[in-house]
């Protein structure tokens, strides 16, 4: 995993293990910097693949290898930005009951690259174990943008509910 990770970064390790995350989720008035969530252009639906990193300073985050998002305005601030590897794409999420399936077609490109991840709904978790934690309890953002590895931190997060999801991932590349 290490060549796939930022300057200045290594991998995270739980018990000797890095993890690989595929994660959809959707984005809910998200604003730029510290100003108010939009209503339209601030909520869309995201796909992200994200690898687990930990800096000099032993600041843990995320690196993300792909994000896919359906609005065409984060994809184009992320991407000017931060230098995201933000793609716009066709994206939506169906729920039947407690079951979750969220597919995503990229819009870009020759080639037809399409994912879709299944998970149903599991109990809400109140006591995360050390792997729930490990995997979620992130907040930073190891980035290779404009010449060097930034590490960056919002301060507006706020932690968010959090239920166990069984998830079949099924993806075409």
């Amino acid at each position: 995993m290490a060549p796939l990770l930022p300057a200045g970064t290594r991998p995270d390790l739980l018990d000797g293990v890095t993890y690989v995350g595929l994660v959809p989720f959707q984005m809910d008035k998200v604003g730029l910097l510290a100003t108010p969530g939009l209503p339209y252009f601030g909520t869309f639906w995201e796909t992200n693949v994200r690898l687990y990193s930990v800096d000099a300073d032993d600041r843990r985050a995320v690196v993300f290898r792909s994000l896919d998002a359906a609005r065409l305005a984060p994809v184009v601030a992320g991407r000017l930005g931060l230098s995201l590897p933000y793609i716009w794409s066709s994206m939506q999420m169906r729920r039947t009951g407690d079951v979750f399936t969220y597919t995503c077609r990229r819009r870009q490109g020759h080639r037809a690259v399409t994912s879709a991840v299944v998970a149903w709904k599991g109990e809400r978790i109140t006591e995360p174990t050390t792997l729930e934690h490990f995997l979620t309890a992130r907040w930073g953002l190891h980035v290779f943008s404009y010449g060097r590895t930034r590490a960056i931190s919002p301060t507006n997060t706020r932690p968010g509910r959090c239920t166990a999801r069984n998830y079949f991932p099924s993806t075409t590349i």
